[in-house]
């Protein structure tokens, strides 16, 4: 597999199985979200909050910041806001 196909099957190129990436992706996820906490406080002295779900916040930041800079929330917000 040279460059990303199976070899042929009966004739036909096919795609590679991909089902074993996917149910391991939520695992893989946590794992980088770990990772990059770990790496945060040792770099800089970052505290977290609790995790859920894998993901943290850094702690002592305000709750209403995150969603200052989110410029995808604020168009969310206002589409509700003209559309019910």
């Amino acid at each position: 597999m040279v460059d990303g196909r199976r070899p042929v099957v009966e004739g036909r190129w096919s795609t590679v199985d991909a089902r074993h990436f996917y149910w391991h992706s939520k695992t893989a996820g946590y794992l980088y979200e770990a990772h990059l906490r770990s790496e945060l406080t040792a770099r800089l002295g970052v505290r977290w909050t609790k995790a859920i779900n894998g993901i943290a916040d850094i702690e002592g930041v305000p709750l209403d910041v995150p969603g200052t800079f989110s410029t995808r929330r604020a168009e969310i917000e206002e589409r509700l806001a003209i559309g019910g």
